[in-house]
């Protein structure tokens, strides 16, 4: 009975040792991706510094790098909300780069869109009305 149990815990180790793997490499991944954003960073009007450019540019590559699905999410809803969590984070810095909003709001619409189809309506109309909060909290 003990040889069995041995033999289930080392395949049920070696499972478990190898999402450990997985979750530990894409950790690293957003930590590289990530350091050196500015978080505590108060949002206002743009004067072109390079500090400024640098962090843009930092908040962009954070936010592609959510795009790519590095957690290999099957379920869209989930990469989604990932994504525009990214966007919600840069935006708190980046409040007056009305591209990010645009961009933002963007994704948000294709998302809500692509929900829809795969029959989450609740959810697509949930975004919707965020989408249109978005485009009047700006202006």
């Amino acid at each position: 009975m003990q040889s069995v149990n041995s033999t289930l815990a080392e395949k049920l180790i070696a499972e478990r040792n190898k999402e450990y793997q997985v979750a530990k490499r894409i950790s690293k991944s957003l930590e590289q991706i990530t350091r050196g954003l500015n978080r505590q960073a108060v949002s206002v009007p743009p004067r072109g510094t390079a500090a400024e450019i640098k962090q843009l540019e930092m908040w962009r590559k954070y936010i592609q790098w959510e795009k790519t699905n590095p957690l290999g999410t099957e379920e869209y809803a989930h990469f989604a909300k990932r994504v525009i969590f990214a966007y919600e984070q840069a935006l708190l810095c980046l409040g007056y780069y009305p591209d990010i909003w645009y961009e933002a709001s963007l994704f948000q619409q294709q998302a809500a869109v692509a929900l829809a189809e795969k029959g989450d309506v609740k959810l697509a109309a949930q975004m919707n009305g965020e989408v249109a909060r978005m485009f009047t909290a700006f202006y």
